[in-house]
């Protein structure tokens, strides 16, 4: 499993979420019609970040000044990839994974739909959070865990395998925790010390990452 990024106290809660798209420039006729077309149809996320305080030992146990500073390192900057819990996204119940063909024991990838009704969009999450319960139903009634498992190798492609391979025509659901697979957009931090052993980090800027890279 990836290193996962630090929750620490003193995250602010001005907190910015930027999903983007990547489609080719607009392009218009001589009438004026304008034709776009999509390069993909799942976004990048983008968050930016704000800690007020991190502490550097100001009490027994709070270190989050080297937390954040150390992990920073760790990650040497845009290069390392971890995994973020976005905490306004990462959990779903029943999600649609497939319907069963008689043929396939193994089901890819696993997704999450955000949104309501048809305000939604559908795309694979980063990586199943193994600590966290995950159900599987066919057709609505619970699986025995025995019987399948979660092949996580691959971040954006976490697979659901079944050992025996299931009747066709059942449809799949889960209920499942997940990360986003992420990386940092800079390669500088800009700490500020505002008092003894207590710092501020104003903008961590992190983004989700494409299966593979």
């Amino acid at each position: 499993m990836l290193p996962v990024y630090p929750t620490l106290i003193g995250l602010a809660f001005s907190v910015d979420w930027t999903p983007t798209f990547f489609n080719m420039p607009t392009q218009v006729s001589a009438g004026g019609a304008e034709v776009d077309m999509g390069l993909s149809p799942i976004p990048t996320h983008q968050f930016d970040l704000v800690y007020n305080f991190l502490r550097d030992k100001f009490q027994p146990g709070t270190q989050e000044f080297k937390t954040m500073f150390g992990f920073f390192l760790a990650m040497r900057g845009t290069f390392g990839r971890f995994l973020f819990l976005n905490p306004d996204d990462n959990s779903v119940v029943g999600e649609l994974v497939g319907t069963t063909d008689g043929v396939n024991n193994i089901y890819a990838p696993l997704q999450r739909t955000f949104g309501t009704a048809s305000n939604s969009g559908t795309e694979p999450v980063g990586y199943v959070d193994t600590t966290k319960p995950f159900r599987v139903y066919l057709d609505g009634v619970l699986q025995d865990h025995s019987t399948y498992e979660i092949l996580a190798l691959n971040p954006c492609y976490q697979q659901l395998k079944f050992f025996t391979t299931p009747t066709t025509g059942q449809e799949i659901r889960v209920d499942m925790s997940y990360f986003y697979y992420c990386k940092f957009v800079e390669n500088s931090l800009d700490f500020t010390k505002f008092m003894d052993r207590l710092w501020s980090l104003q903008k961590v800027s992190i983004k989700s990452c494409r299966a593979g890279t």
